[in-house]
């Protein structure tokens, strides 16, 4: 789920709006990523992590294929001479309900910075 909900679910998103976004003189892609992707490892033969789930590697793989496809995305619209530009961006911390599956000490030390315990 993670990886659909972070990476997935946007990725088609783009898709299904690109052509409208090129015809968009200015438009831009703005892809939601997180500083979490420097701990991202892309584990392309268990993509959900099925064999060896934990929340916080899923989650930072989720990032780092943002990050990927904004790249890539950016490289393929400067090749083609589109003015339409692909960038990411890293909000800072959310409140959100995604730390409920993470340890107890990891939430109670997160919990002090986005007050979630």
């Amino acid at each position: 789920m993670t990886l659909a909900i972070n990476h997935l679910g946007p990725f088609a998103l783009t898709c299904l709006l690109l052509d409208r976004l090129l015809s968009t003189p200015g438009s831009r892609i703005v892809t939601v990523s997180s500083l979490a992707h420097r701990r991202g490892v892309m584990h392309f033969e268990d993509l959900h992590l099925e064999q060896h789930y934990q929340p916080a590697e899923a989650y930072a793989q989720s990032k780092l294929a943002n990050l990927l496809f904004t790249h890539e995305l950016h490289s393929r619209l400067t090749a083609a001479g589109s003015g339409t530009l692909a960038l990411a961006a890293h909000p800072g911390n959310a409140r959100t309900m995604l730390w409920l599956t993470s340890s107890l000490l990891e939430r109670v030390l997160r919990g002090q910075f986005l007050g979630v315990i």
